[in-house]
């Protein structure tokens, strides 16, 4: 379970009791994400950074190499492949969530360095950080959604396309906070 702003917790036993944060932890988990082919691997996407634990939560490890911007907002991983990561990031919480707003998209293929990400995507100025998601049943894509626009890779997080999607008219900018993908017929 990950709770905003102080902690990220954990329970052995089916929610009867509760442990606090390991010392290693992200202090500040905002997303946190679980791998069908990885059971044992989370994902946290924090805004002390972005962590990861191959152990269940025991312990984690900071992964911020190549990583400009370290307040971390959202992460998906590639159905097909739990060394495919894309995650959403600002140099602040100002940044992500306030004016002047600046985000950006990032991927780290298999341990390499994070490569930030551009193509097909709008100008990172003005843009509050994204929600992202992974389909669940189509390897190699991902979909970003923020401010009035969603936007699509099918080839692993490399290129993006926008999508047509009309937001209800008393939408209001910065209010995505989640993201599902569902198939449909």
């Amino acid at each position: 379970m990950a709770i905003e702003a102080g902690a990220l917790i954990q329970s052995p036993d089916a929610g009867s009791t509760w442990q606090d944060r390991t010392a290693t932890g992200p202090r500040d988990t905002h997303q946190l994400w679980i791998h069908a082919a990885a059971p044992d691997r989370l994902y946290s996407a924090a805004g002390d950074g972005y962590f990861e634990s191959r152990d269940s939560g025991k312990t984690w490890q900071q992964f911020e190499e190549g990583l400009q911007h370290r307040y971390v907002w959202s992460v998906a991983v590639d159905a097909g492949d739990p060394d495919n990561i894309i995650l959403s990031s600002a140099a602040s919480p100002r940044h992500s969530h306030y004016r002047p707003a600046e985000s950006h998209l990032y991927r780290r293929v298999a341990g390499s360095p994070w490569e930030e990400l551009h193509k097909g995507l709008p100008d990172p100025a003005g843009r509050h950080t994204a929600v992202l998601g992974a389909h669940p049943s189509q390897p190699g894509t991902f979909f970003a959604a923020w401010e009035d626009a969603v936007h699509r890779s099918t080839d692993g997080g490399e290129s993006w396309q926008s999508l047509d999607v009309r937001w209800p008219m008393d939408a209001c900018i910065n209010e995505i906070c989640e993201l599902a993908v569902v198939e449909t017929d």
